[in-house]
């Protein structure tokens, strides 16, 4: 089975159970027809299997993916209509459905100050697992590594939120912690890596 497990970002934070919104640019380094550079945006968690205690990434919902796929225990009951993302002096985010609206703004910072990443948040992102207990495996360089964290003043993040998804109950009012990448971090996916296990004998 799977448990919930704190989870520390940067070097020097303390663990947490938490739920984090990562918000990338996804860029590929051949083409796909139909395909272009977009923006991924996706709820996540982290969790330990039992049985091989390794500490894995759970993603909640990606909402760049079809609904009835990721959907877990009915928390994201309806597909969003919209998901927008704007950068110019911030890195702006805007999730609509329905009836929910969630938003949250992140200024862009020009500092010298830089923290390493947490190897324990590293590891956690070589495994993902998402809904019925499907896992892909993430392989990384060492850009993320050695990646490098530039703090972002969590007073200065402001989000808000209306509507009555259970999905909203999910989220602080006050982040965690809130930080950029600096640089680009590359990875090779491998996709459904577990499926042939899930379903074996399943004819």
């Amino acid at each position: 089975g799977l448990e919930l497990v704190p989870m520390s970002v940067s070097e020097d934070s303390k663990s947490e159970i938490i739920v984090s919104l990562e918000v990338f640019l996804l860029t590929l380094p051949f083409e796909i027809e139909g395909f272009d550079d977009e923006f991924k945006v996706v709820w996540t968690t982290y969790v330990k299997n039992s049985e091989t205690n390794v500490v894995s990434l759970f993603d909640i919902f990606p909402f760049d993916t079809p609904q009835a796929m990721y959907d877990i225990g009915g928390i994201l009951e309806t597909a969003p209509e919209e998901i927008a993302v704007n950068t110019g002096t911030s890195l702006d985010v805007s999730i609509k459905d329905a009836d929910t609206e969630f938003y949250i703004s992140a200024p862009f910072v020009s500092t010298t100050v830089v923290k390493g990443i947490s190897p324990q948040w590293v590891n956690a992102h070589q495994q993902v697992y998402w809904n019925k207990n499907v896992v892909d495996q993430y392989h990384h360089n060492g850009d993320l590594y050695y990646a490098k964290l530039l703090p972002i003043d969590e007073k200065k993040v402001t989000f808000g939120r209306e509507g009555g998804a259970a999905w909203l109950d999910l989220i602080d009012e006050k982040p965690f912690e809130a930080f950029y990448f600096d640089g680009v971090c590359t990875f090779v996916t491998s996709p459904y890596d577990n499926l042939e296990e899930l379903y074996e004998g399943i004819e």
